[in-house]
Order: C-alpha cells, then structure tokens, then sequence
C-alpha cells in the first residue's frame, strides 16, 4: 500500500462541497441580511440577531465537538472498565493491542492503553496523548513516534468541527472544509491499514512506515488549527499567507499551505468579485474588504452640507488581504462605489461587461473592472446627467455669467426685496424668479426649472463663520484655513429681524442624481455664497446709479442753490463709490470668476473618473472663494461696511436731492 503525501499541490474538489453543503447556511444568511445591514461596523456577531441559534446539544454534547479528548467525558469508547496492564501480555499481543490503540488514536478516539490529556484547561486546549505503562521498550520508542500524528489530526479535527460554526464566517468555513478534505483522505488511509491488520498483515513497524510521509502535514495543519482560532477574513487569510510566504524552502509544506490559502479565499474573492462586477456587499458575517454604512442615504448629498455619502457609505476594513495590497484596495472600493452610483441612477445600469469568462490574474482583471466602471460613470454623469450644460447654468445663474435675468427679476421684486425678510413672500419671488426666467435669454436654457430661490437667516459673514464651525480643524468650506476673526458667534435673532432681502436671497439649484455627486451640497452652498456676495455687490452698485441718475437730472437746479458746492463735493464722492463697486464687481466677473472657469473646462476634459471631476470642481469654487475674499473674514467684514455706507449715502442722497427739489432754502445737508 503506497503512503499518502497530504503535501499535495492538486486542487481538491472541496470547494464545490463547500458550496454544496453550505445552501441551507446561504440560506440562513439571507434570511439574517437585513439584520446584518443594520449593525454597525466592527460590533461583535449576535448569536439570534446576526445568525441563526444553533441547538444547545450542538456545544454541548462532548463527542460531537471532539473536547471529549483528555476531558474524561465518558472515557475510551473501546472498554469503559479498567483494562489488564501491558506487562501481563507477551510481546506479540502488546504489539497488536497497541496497533489497535493506534489507529483508534489517529481517528480521534482514546483506546485502552494509548489515552489522551489536554492541557491549558477547557476544550480548547492542547491535546495529548499517552501509552501506558508496561510496553516493550522498542516498541514503546516506535509508538511514540505514532503520538505526534494522533495529536496533530486530533488539533486539526477539532478546528475544523468548531470553524464550522456561523460566526468563524465563509472565510473559516472555507478553511474548515479543506481541512476536511484532508482528514478524509487521513481517516481513508486509517481505514486501509485497519483492514491490513485485520488480515494480519500489519505490524508496527509498517504502520510508521505508511503514516511517517503524512507527519509534516499533520504537523502543519495543527500548527494552522491552533492559530487560527480567534480568526477571521482577512486577518485569517494574511495568516496563511505568512505562514507560505515563510516556508518558502519547504515546497512540500509552501504548496500545502497555498492550497489552504486557496480554498480560504474562494469565498472572499467571490464577494469580491461581486462587487468589483455589481457593486453589491455580500458579507453576512462582517469579514469582507467592504464596510457598509447603511444609514447614510444618497438623498443627504442634496440636502446636506457636511454629507458622508460619498466618502463613508462604503469603506475599507482596516485588515486588507495581502494579495489586494498597495492601491489594489483603493480600486476595489472605488469600482463598486462607482457601480452602485450607476446602479441607483434613473437608467437601471450596474454590471460591467466582463462576464464571468474574463481571464487574467486578479490585479488585471480589477483594473480592467475600475477602467470600465469609471468610465461608465464618468460618462453617465457627463452626458447622460448634462454636467456641462448644468455647470453652464451654475454659471449663469450664481456667477451673474448673463444677468439679464437678474435685472428683471429685481425690478419686478424690488418691492418685496426690499422688506424685512421675515415679511417677505418666499413663493412669491419664486413666482417672480420663474417670469423673469421666461422672459430672459435664460428661457431657452433646458435646466432653468431646477433653479429655485430661498431666503437665508442670517448673513453672509455669520453664514460663513457657521460653515467654519462645522469643521473641527478651522478651516473653510474647502479645507483652506480662514484668518483669524474674533467673531464666531451667531447672529442675534434682532440683528437677523434687521436684515432685508436684498442681504437674505439666494438661489438654490436640484441637482439629480449622479450628479449630485459634483453638484452636491457642498458645492451649492459655495455657490449660494459667491451669489450672496456678487448680487448684494450689484444691488450696492444699481443703488449708486440710480443715485448718480437723480444726480444727473438735478445737476442744474443744483447749481442755483447755496448747496452747491456742497452737492458737488456729494456727487463727486458717490462717482468714487461707483467706481470703486464697478471695479470690484468687475474684478469678481472677468479676474476671479472667468480665469478659474477655463481651467475648470480644461480639467473637466482631462478627467478620468467622477472623483477627479468633482475634486477639480470644488477646487474652482474653493479659488473662487478665495480669491473672492470670501475666505478673509477680516477683509469681508470691511468690505461689507463700505458697502453698508454706500447705501446709507444713497439713502441721504435721494433724500437730500427730494428736499432740493421742494424748498430753495438752504438744504441740512
């Protein structure tokens, strides 16, 4: 009879067993799904919430789970009463009887005079075994060779009857198979040199002779059985592959061990696999690459400013398998986040085209997966989603790009912007802001019924500092440090009754989805704040003209009055206003606005994936901001008091040009 060599390099067919026997499992799991998708990331598994409860007698019956070994637990299943001493018998019988006692030891059951004990207490301890007192000396020394391998399949038994449980999860249920595997063709061998002795053909010295090859494997597969516990996933599979990676000069034991590690990682690299081809986490036990948070809904990326959609729905574990290292990681998550995007969007796609025949090794075949899926969003977002005609729209709308929309919007509104902002009709200016639309060039833009507007309640300077606020590093919108300014308090509600709505309105835009993924609420809100601060510019700037207008219309009546040089030095004074606010607002228009604009363009064009287009976007609000003083609180809070002034001089100009117009007596002014 040839010996066995479980060093073997052959792929066995335990994964298709695997697969077989673990239906009802896969069942089990799919019924325990949801519940899985509630818990939350790195919470330890639930017996009954996260997996089935299994019977009492599956734990605690000792023969069933092998603890039974060096724990007294009924004693030897061959003769319970005590048997007659080895010195009694002659040589011959004490070699037969110690044969039997053998092969009973290496199946994992005590015999009459080979006995097992397990150290460090519990069932979880070492096992080992013992002959008993009275045996021949040369054969004692050649059964204690035996004891090893009785030891060692007994170790790697019982991890593989304990790693079946649920919460070892697929990757130690895979594991546990293979071991399986090769037990089975372990207790095949035992089963054959059984019948050998039966036939009185077996002695001793021929059964080390069968079972010394397999000593190497029994010994590594007890090695693995007992660090393996307290293992699972990745960290599991890393295991493995250290213990190869450090038996590299031991073909034998390197090639048993990949196969391991093989058998391991079928079923991780089955979800990975879905995930890389349809953007779905299938990790019932907590183990996979991917974390999913299954509280964060994509809707926040709308209505949130600090929304964690897009950056922590999915996320890495912190254990990554050894053989997905380096950025192959990173482009597994990216991949499946970039189909579940494409899978959610209003045309239903989300499974690349590779198919199930794709070949290469696992590297080539996730990069070719992250090329595909980047693309197919990419170009989902660009044109199926319009994101150039909408930045188009952004432009126009919240940059003042064409603001002839804006003029007619505030002359049919001036009325009601001019009131306290708690008296103002929201649905009314939206009405208003809808007529003017139509009556514009924005009528013929395709995307002007997602433009809304709103009122803010507070102001710009106080809405800033709130943004700040919210990070806990100091910085900006964009992570770009703010000065220091002494003010981080919030708006008193009378200093917020003071506003009107000149100071209040802003537009709001509804962006769909995917592209919320750039125009988000983050970036609206950047928008919202340059249109804050260009319309109230403009609106400071139409004040001055309508003041220089009535200037210009009294400039002759002026001229007769006592006041005249006094109206002179006025009107000079608000020509320097005017100036200086033309010449701000074209600073923000043609030097702030247009030069980040075409370098945007050209980004956009240059972009290979969703998350450089929507980095490069808020990268161009972010200079904007900037370069806009709007991340100078100190310089804004100036600004806004000069433009406070001018209005206050457009206020006592009209005044003073009515009281000129009705008395010929000296003015106040």
């Amino acid at each position: 009879m040839e010996g066995l060599d479980l060093g073997g390099a052959a792929t066995p067919p335990a994964a298709a067993r695997v697969r077989d026997s673990s239906r009802g499992e896969g069942e089990d799991a799919a019924a325990f799904a949801v519940v899985a998708a509630r818990r939350a990331p790195g919470d330890a598994l639930v017996e009954g919430r996260d997996f089935p409860t299994l019977p009492a007698w599956t734990s605690d019956r000792p023969f069933l789970t092998g603890s039974h070994l060096g724990s007294g637990a009924g004693g030897s299943s061959v003769a319970r009463d005590a048997p007659k001493p080895l010195g009694e018998y002659d040589t011959a019988c004490q070699e037969l009887l110690v044969i039997d006692d053998l092969l009973y030891a290496m199946m994992g059951v005590e015999g009459r005079y080979v006995t097992a004990s397990r150290s460090g207490g519990g069932a979880g301890g070492v096992v080992t075994f013992h002959i008993s007192e009275g045996l021949e000396p040369s054969l004692r020394a050649l059964a204690k060779e035996a004891l090893p391998l009785c030891a060692a399949a007994a170790t790697a038994s019982d991890y593989a009857e304990r790693a079946r449980r649920f919460e070892s999860g697929l990757v130690g249920h895979a594991l546990a198979a293979e071991m399986s595997e090769l037990l089975h063709d372990w207790h095949t061998m035992i089963v054959q040199l059984e019948h050998q002795k039966n036939l009185g053909r077996l002695s001793l010295q021929a059964l080390w002779f069968y079972v010394q090859p397999a000593a190497p494997a029994l010994a590594l597969l007890a090695r693995v059985a007992a660090s393996a516990p307290g293992l699972r996933g990745a960290p599991l599979l890393n295991h493995l592959h250290r213990e190869a990676r450090a038996r590299a000069g031991d073909v034998a034991a390197r090639d048993l061990l990949l196969r391991l590690l093989r058998a391991a990682a079928a079923p991780y690299a089955k979800a990975v696999e879905r995930w890389v081809y349809e953007g779905r986490v299938e990790d019932p036990y907590d183990e996979f690459l991917i974390v999913e948070r299954a509280d964060l809904d994509k809707a926040s990326l709308s209505e949130e400013y600090d929304s964690r959609y897009w950056s922590a729905r999915y996320t890495l574990r912190e254990d990554v398998p050894v053989f997905l290292g380096g950025d192959l990681a990173e482009k597994v998550l990216t991949t499946g986040k970039y189909l579940t995007a494409l899978r959610e969007s209003t045309d239903g796609l989300g499974r690349i085209a590779l198919g199930a025949d794709a070949r290469g090794t696992h590297a080539t075949r996730i990069n070719a997966a992250f090329k595909h899926a980047s693309n197919a969003l990419l170009r989902n977002v660009l044109i199926e989603g319009d994101l150039r005609a909408r930045l188009l729209s952004m432009k126009r709308y919240f940059l003042l790009d064409k603001g002839d929309f804006l003029v007619h919007f505030v002359d049919i509104a001036g009325e009601q912007l001019s009131k306290r902002a708690p008296d103002i009709s929201v649905d009314k200016l939206q009405s208003l802001l809808e007529l003017s639309l139509k009556l514009s060039s924005a009528s013929s833009d395709p995307h002007n019924e997602d433009l809304t507007c709103a009122l803010e309640r507070q102001g710009i300077i106080h809405q800033l500092l709130s943004i700040q606020s919210l990070r806990d590093d100091g910085t900006g919108a964009g992570g770009v440090a703010y000065d220091g300014d002494e003010a981080h308090v919030a708006m008193t509600p009378k200093e917020a009754l003071r506003l009107t709505g000149f100071e209040t309105f802003t537009l709001d835009y509804e962006a769909p989805w995917p592209v919320s993924l750039v125009l988000s609420r983050r970036a609206l809100t950047k928008y919202q704040l340059l249109f804050r601060h260009m319309f109230h510019c403009k609106h400071v700037e139409r004040r001055l003209c309508a003041t220089w207008q009535t200037w210009q219309s009294s400039a002759t009546r002026a001229t007769a009055t006592a006041d005249a040089g006094s109206l002179g030095r006025a009107y000079i004074l608000s020509q320097r206003m005017l100036h200086f606010l033309q010449n701000f607002v074209y600073y923000l228009a043609c030097e702030v606005v247009e030069p980040n604009w075409h370098r945007l363009e050209a980004k956009i064009a240059e972009a290979s994936n969703v998350d450089e287009l929507a980095a490069e976007h808020d990268a161009f609000l972010d200079a904007c901001m900037k370069e806009g003083m709007l991340f100078w609180p100190t310089i804004l809070r100036r600004l806004e008091k000069i433009k406070s002034a001018c209005l206050r001089f457009a206020d006592a100009s009209a005044r003073c040009v009515l009281y000129t117009g009705s008395h010929t007596t000296p003015s106040p002014w």
